[in-house]
């Protein structure tokens, strides 16, 4: 993810993300380590919500990056694939995990997938739900797979 953020926003924007981000990471440390010496009860919250909670609302540059990467996300278009060749399927998986070999990745991509239209799915991914609309579910996921590291969606099979 470190190398996509600087793809789109260059090296300032890190440095200071990463300041924040050493700066808080300190003072939560501290915080913890000096109540515990105290004999005062421990802050870590175990599933890391409050991390997500505080980080994300209390920390402007957090807020700001998260919606900037979440609107240029949204405004990709939704693709669907068909793997074509198995095989080269999984050297494209593998040459994703790293940024160095994007050549022989693209080469692989285009190898083992080919893009298809199928109306149901096109239809599901534009309006998922009769609540929300496909960008409104798909910027609640992307927010959440920012900010936890984990995000998915659950489909269920319908009659259309």
């Amino acid at each position: 993810m470190n190398w996509i953020s600087k793809l789109l926003f260059g090296d300032l924007i890190n440095q200071q993300v990463n300041a924040i981000v050493a700066q808080n990471t300190a003072s939560l440390f501290n915080e913890n380590v000096f109540r515990y010496l105290n004999n005062g009860e421990t802050i870590i919250n175990p599933n890391g919500y409050d991390y997500v909670e505080k980080g994300f609302e209390a920390v402007g540059a957090v807020y700001e990056c998260v919606d900037i990467i979440v609107k240029k996300m949204i405004a990709c278009p939704r693709i669907v694939y068909r793997i074509k060749d198995q095989k080269e399927y999984k050297k494209y998986l593998n040459f994703s995990k790293s940024a160095d070999t994007l050549p022989q990745m693209l080469i692989s991509k285009a190898k083992a997938l080919e893009e298809v239209s199928i109306p149901q799915i096109d239809k599901l991914l534009n309006n998922p739900n009769p609540e929300q609309d496909g960008d409104t579910v798909y910027e609640h996921l992307f927010a959440r797979y920012l900010l936890q590291g984990n995000a998915y969606l659950y489909g269920v099979a319908g009659s259309d």
